[in-house]
Formats: C-alpha cells, sequence, structure tokens
C-alpha cells in the first residue's frame, strides 16, 4: 500500500516549531504519508485484516489493481488493494503541531477489480489548544484512519 502525495507540499519531512525551539531543544519531523500509511494498515489490522504494505511485487508493466488482472497474472498472495491520496495539506509549521489533512482512500478486490470500499478522510489539529503538541500528530492520523476503516465489515482474526 502507497500512499500519493497530491499537493505542492513536501510532506516526507514535516517539522513543527519555531525557530528557537528548532534551535534550542530540536523538533519533531515526520513523513507524513508513511505516518498515514502505517496508521491505516493498523487500523485494518485492528479491524481482523492482514496486511502487506506492496508485497514486493514487481511487473513490467505495473499491475492496475483498479481494472480486472489480465489472463495469466500469476495468482497473487492477497485479494484487496488500497489505493490511498493526501488532496489536501495545511499546517502551521511555527506552532505545535496545528494542521490539516484530507486524503480519499479506494480498496479494490483482486483479481476482479471490483470497488469495494470509497471514502474520504478529515484529520486536523488546531493551535490554540494547549495542551496539544507536535507529538500528537501520529495520535490524530491514527484515530482518523480507525474512523475510516470502521465502515468495514470485521475481517476473519
Amino acid at each position: 500500500m502507497r500512499v500519493q502525495n497530491e499537493t505542492i507540499h513536501q510532506l516526507e519531512n514535516v517539522s513543527f516549531g519555531g525557530f528557537l525551539q528548532r534551535t534550542v531543544i530540536g523538533a519533531s519531523s515526520y513523513n507524513i504519508p508513511d505516518l498515514l500509511r502505517g496508521s491505516l494498515e493498523e487500523a485494518l489490522t485492528l479491524r481482523g485484516y492482514p496486511t502487506a504494505s506492496d508485497g514486493g511485487l514487481k511487473s513490467d508493466p505495473p499491475l492496475d489493481f483498479k481494472h480486472a488482472l489480465p489472463q495469466g497474472t500469476p495468482k497473487l498472495q492477497f485479494n484487496a488493494v488500497l489505493y490511498t491520496t493526501i488532496e489536501s495539506w495545511s499546517a502551521n509549521t511555527m506552532a505545535s503541531g496545528s494542521f490539516a489533512m484530507r486524503y480519499r482512500l479506494e480498496m479494490y478486490s483482486v483479481p476482479g477489480g471490483e470497488l469495494l470500499l470509497s471514502g474520504k478522510g478529515d484529520c486536523s489539529q488546531r493551535e490554540e489548544s494547549r495542551y496539544r503538541s507536535a507529538e500528537d500528530i501520529p495520535s490524530q492520523i491514527r484515530r482518523s484512519a480507525q474512523r475510516v476503516m470502521a465502515t468495514l465489515p470485521r475481517g476473519s482474526e
């Protein structure tokens, strides 16, 4: 499972905090697509679905799981694929973890290519909350992923 970034922002190394904080005590950096991917995998596992990131699958040309796979495609070790795309991102990186993110996801059956799940997720944290910090960003993303995946029926454990 990969997370695509459709925004104009580089989200692989996002850090929060003012200049003084970054200089004196450092600031936490986050790879937002990796955080979202890991949170979605965790949410799927909690719902009873096995997960694997990309599974080492390489083919030329790459397989398009949004459609039925061509005849003769070897049997794969998974029966669904999740596509996730970050659509929007805004953040006040000078504050302690103020951000807003919107993403969409689609799950397709393999090998048939039927759409199993389609949805949007929102995740945000405002700087006005005095008890929030950049350390809460993974927690916010994790909660958002769990809300989105809650629409799936429970899988077999």
